[in-house]
């Protein structure tokens, strides 16, 4: 394979790695399916699992994190089947549709939700990444007063990572993302290519 890889002109080879990446989301539907069906069977349990976490932890070899996105997934999926072909298009990721399920579980203790409000929300959540998604379901939680289990705001970070060298990190929200847009617009004709650093850097030199 390695010398078969080695060959591949760098089309090639760039386009196999997004073949590939789409056989993984189409897999990940195929699986789901098949975890669905085991649930309905209660097969699990025949072959001697108490549960479809120990299923997926003991039998199947997930890490607790792997195994609970894709437990969420399971449980969505039960209610808004589509969530299986959005999974393998790209529209919705693995991690997105756990933070939305933990939502609507908790959301799901304090009141009735629709089936059109949690499709309503899984909709929402197509294309975004894992922290967009994060963000947008700690909005909607904070909105309905709910505490979801390990979903927290993001505290601002300074790390040293070497010497003159740190690594900031910070969450903001849409507002700041538009100006953020509209600082790389006027600093387009200093330096089209500019990095978040340099751009940042110059905003702030300016400023003060």
């Amino acid at each position: 394979m390695q010398n078969q890889l080695r060959l591949m002109s760098n089309d090639t080879l760039w386009n196999s790695i997004h073949s590939a990446r789409q056989r993984e989301r189409e897999v990940l539907k195929e699986l789901l399916e098949f975890l669905l069906e085991v649930d309905r069977r209660g097969l699990h349990l025949d072959r001697g699992y108490s549960s479809m976490w120990a299923l997926l932890t003991e039998g199947l070899g997930y890490e607790p994190a792997s195994a609970h996105r894709r437990l969420q997934a399971l449980r969505a999926a039960k209610a808004v089947p589509e969530i299986k072909d959005q999974v393998a298009s790209g529209a919705l990721t693995l991690s997105s549709v756990a933070v939305g399920q933990s939502y609507v579980q908790a959301l799901t203790r304090k009141r009735p939700v629709s089936l059109e409000e949690t499709r309503e929300l899984f909709t929402s959540l197509q294309a975004l990444t894992k922290v967009q998604a994060e963000r947008l379901i700690l909005q909607r939680a904070s909105e309905e007063n709910l505490s979801i289990k390990g979903l927290t705001e993001r505290p601002d970070q300074v790390r040293t990572v070497g010497p003159q060298r740190s690594e900031l990190r910070f969450t903001a929200g849409p507002d700041f993302e538009k100006k953020l847009a509209r600082l790389r617009a006027l600093y387009f004709h200093h330096n089209p290519n500019a990095s978040m650093v340099e751009l940042l850097d110059w905003a702030v030199s300016h400023a003060l």
